[in-house]
């Protein structure tokens, strides 16, 4: 309504514009010719010098329309005639240019200005001219001529204009008023009301586009039925796959009990059998044995640990540890291999680290562990080395950001494959023909972890040139762990030490770990270097207080090395400790063992070093060493009361509740040598009934037994003590399931520690050291 009210004006305008111009153009046109009329009659007028006649043609002019004012001036400009009858023949006024330029011969002449219309017409004889008729036209406004035009045409055509309003109200409203109404509709769609009913009514548009509504309505409706459908069945398929993946890993723990009870006996049984007297076929058969089932215990270890993962049960545990320590226990795991392979073996800490962390040390060790592992395997020459740095940060928790690397030497990983080693069940080489076992899910478990830990791990490595593994993490500080830098030590504050090494990184790492404890260093890296050094030294007058060397060396080993430095024109008096990877001293002659004041098996822990150190230098007399002296005295007396108290301690009695045979015999096999009477008994019921009767020191309690499991034995047997008023006996859980879970249901049930199958004697006289009485840690020793 609004656009065709618009064009009805737009077009009124527009002929309004044109009309009056038509106008203008008409009154123009007429004052010409009215001008043109009257100059040919006064041409002979003005010939014959009539002004009378002349002044009454002028007044008939000026009664035309629009003519206000006419005169005429002669060529000689003697006269001025205009339409009033006025004569001035004095006339002496100044001329408009347009009049003189006529009296020069110019044609007529029209001027506009902005009320009036100035025509200057020459006036002629025989083509000369005589003089010229001005004339005066009065000018309408435009404009004003316009408006009105545009007026009547608005009052012609209102209506029109009326009429088509109203038609145009009624159709659109026939139009509009189901669109609003589907619009509506839908909106309602929109909100989640699929049952609104869409109207199919107005115009054939509106009906076609109101049923085009109703059918994608329909559709959405079977759509939004076949979604829910679909909502169900995953969610059915959810709930299976939760079942499924409980089920599972019940079953891997259950496999895991089934298969550990067994490897208890294998591992147990092997561990027994290398401390007895066998040939070396039959050692090196039993170490096979042993190896094969220590490898299957971490591979059970390893699927366990990545169902937990899969499944999103992983948890960490925050507790305080010792990083350097953790670092060095995991090198002593692998130093076996490491030395069968001759491959060094170095850890390298940044001293201005702190050495106490709280965290999940467990973990962390883990994936060292993996870590180390792969670069032993992997490498056949040069070392493994695993450095730890980072920073202290300046922040309320003071945490420290770690990173720490284990570099090896071996045969690199190309780069193609570097991203992926990281996934599940991957290895840099997955061929059918490939050289290195595993099952290739270590790293992807260490990525886990490290992950959970909120830290980041990677690697780079070039082929047949070795490999870096990193990962980066940060841990709280926690002060109270002992830092290692052995503050309460010995002071070996002054001491000149010459450290003979081939291996540049060895010496350093060396060089740095005694220089925190006040000790100053001097490096070789063959013996004759260390020899100069020494010779060098003693022309000073200063020799070395002591002398640390490897043993693999080219040139002189370290056995050479150290005879000539014994048994020259000067020999050297003081100690030496040699670093070598033997497994131990025993290994070498009983010439050798005797140069060497200590042998030390690489890697060497700082505390050892600093043990070897002391006592080597308490051993040859060196003064200043108060603290050392003590230590060695205490322990004399200490040993001398032990064994004054072993002369009348009581034989400790402990109850072993067992039901697998092999098991039995393996527990009762590892506590042989001690003086401790071992009764048996097949399940928890039995293990109730011997409590009840024999009052035993220590119990080590299996979990899975019949008749009566562990649990319920332990509860029965606390339930006693409570009723009898009984001292609290210890129990500690033998059991083949590491899951976290397990282990808590234990403590909870009122075991006090748990040990996990398959049960190391070390760990298992650890433990029975901790939980029993004082006098019997000796016979304790001596069985282990």
């Amino acid at each position: 309504m609004i656009l065709l009210s618009a064009l009805t004006i737009s077009l009124a305008a527009y002929n309004s514009y044109l009309l009056s111009r038509e106008e203008a153009r008409a009154l123009y046109d007429t004052a010409i010719d009215n001008t043109e009329f009257v100059a040919r009659n006064i041409e002979a007028q003005l010939t014959s010098e009539n002004p009378a006649a002349i002044s009454r043609a002028l007044k008939l002019l000026s009664t035309r329309p629009h003519i206000h004012h006419a005169e005429v001036i002669d060529a000689a400009q003697q006269y001025r005639i205009t339409e009033n009858a006025n004569i001035d023949h004095s006339f002496s006024g100044r001329l408009p240019v347009q009049a003189l330029g006529i009296l020069k011969g110019a044609n007529r002449t029209v001027v506009y200005d902005d009320l009036d219309l100035e025509i200057y017409e020459p006036l002629l004889n025989d083509g000369n001219i005589i003089g010229v008729l001005i004339v005066m036209v009065e000018r309408e406004n435009y404009w004003l001529i316009t408006a009105t035009n545009l007026r009547n045409y608005m009052i012609a055509g209102m209506p029109v204009v009326v009429f088509s309003c109203i038609l145009v109200f009624l159709v659109a409203g026939r139009i509009s008023r189901p669109v609003q109404t589907l619009a509506r509709q839908a909106h309602c769609v929109s909100e989640g009301f699929f049952d609104t009913d869409i109207p199919v009514a107005g115009t054939a548009e509106t009906k076609q586009l109101g049923l085009a509504l109703q059918q994608m309505l329909d559709r959405l409706s079977v759509s939004l039925d076949d979604t829910k459908a679909y909502a169900e069945e995953a969610r059915q398929a959810a709930e299976k796959a939760q079942m499924a993946s409980k089920a599972k890993s019940e079953f891997l723990a259950n496999m895991s009990h089934e298969i550990r009870t067994p490897m208890n006996g294998v591992i147990g049984i092997s561990e027994i059998l290398l401390k007895t007297d066998l040939d070396n076929k039959q050692r090196e058969l039993t170490e096979i044995i042993l190896s094969s089932g220590s490898s299957l215990v971490t591979i059970i270890n390893d699927i366990l640990d990545f169902s937990k993962i899969e499944a999103g049960k992983m948890s960490l545990v925050e507790e305080p540890f010792n990083l350097r320590t953790s670092i060095q226990d995991v090198m002593a795991i692998v130093s076996t291999r490491a030395r069968e392979k001759d491959i060094e073996l170095l850890v390298e800490y940044d001293p201005n680290l702190p050495e106490g962390f709280a965290g999940d040390g467990g973990r962390i060790r883990q994936v060292i562990t993996n870590l180390v592992g792969n670069a032993v395997k992997f490498t056949d020459r040069g070392h493994v080395a695993v450095r730890v740095s980072g920073s202290v940060n300046d922040d309320e928790n003071k945490t420290a950001s770690l990173r720490i690397e284990v570099e090896d030497t071996g045969i690199g990983i190309a780069a193609s494959k570097i991203e992926r080693i990281f996934e599940q069940f991957e290895q840099a080489d997955n061929t059918s023909t490939r050289k290195y076992q595993g099952t290739g899910i270590g790293l992807a478990i260490s990525r886990s972890l490290v992950e959970l830990m909120d830290g980041q791990i990677g690697a780079e490595s070039l082929l047949n040139q070795g490999s870096t593994f990193w990962f980066e993490i940060s841990l709280p500080v926690d002060e109270n762990i002992s830092s290692g830098r052995y503050e309460a030590a010995v002071n070996l504050e002054g001491l000149h030490v010459l450290i003979v090494d081939d291996n540049a990184d060895n010496r350093r790492i060396l060089i740095d770990q005694i220089a925190s404890w006040g000790i100053s260093a001097v490096a070789a890296a063959c013996a004759d270097e260390g020899m100069l050094a020494v010779i060098r030294q003693c022309e000073t007058g200063t020799p070395f207080d002591l002398i640390i060397t490897d043993y693999n060396m080219p040139g002189q080993n370290g056995v050479e090395f150290a005879t000539a430095l014994t048994t020259g024109d000067k020999p050297f008096t003081g100690p030496i400790l040699m670093l070598s990877s033997l497994s131990e001293r025993s290994e070498a002659t009983e010439k050798t063992r005797n140069l060497f004041d200590m042998w030390l098996t690489k890697p060497v822990r700082a505390s050892q070093l600093m043990d070897a150190i002391s006592a080597s230098l308490y051993n040859h007399g060196i003064q200043g060493l108060n603290n050392t002296t003590k230590n060695l005295r205490a322990a004399q007396e200490s040993t001398s009361d032990q064994k004054s108290r072993n002369t009348d301690k009581q034989q400790l009695n402990i109850l072993v509740a067992e039901d697998n045979v092999v098991n039995q015999m393996v527990i009762k096999t590892m506590l042989h040598g001690m003086d401790a009477n071992v009764r048996l008994a097949d399940n928890g019921k039995l293990a109730v009934e011997a409590f009840k009767s024999q009052k035993p020191d220590i119990i080590i309690m299996d979990v899975s037994m019949p008749e009566m499991d562990g649990l319920e034995a332990t509860r029965t047997i606390r339930a006693l003590e409570e009723e009898n008023g009984y001292d609290r006996v210890p129990i500690i859980a033998a059991t083949a399931h590491v899951m976290e879970q397990d282990q808590r249901r234990c403590m909870e049930n009122g075991m006090d520690a748990v040990i996990t199958k398959p049960i190391k004697q070390t760990l298992l006289m650890d433990m029975l050291k901790k939980w029993t009485r004082s006098n019997t840690e000796q016979d304790l020793s001596q069985a282990g």
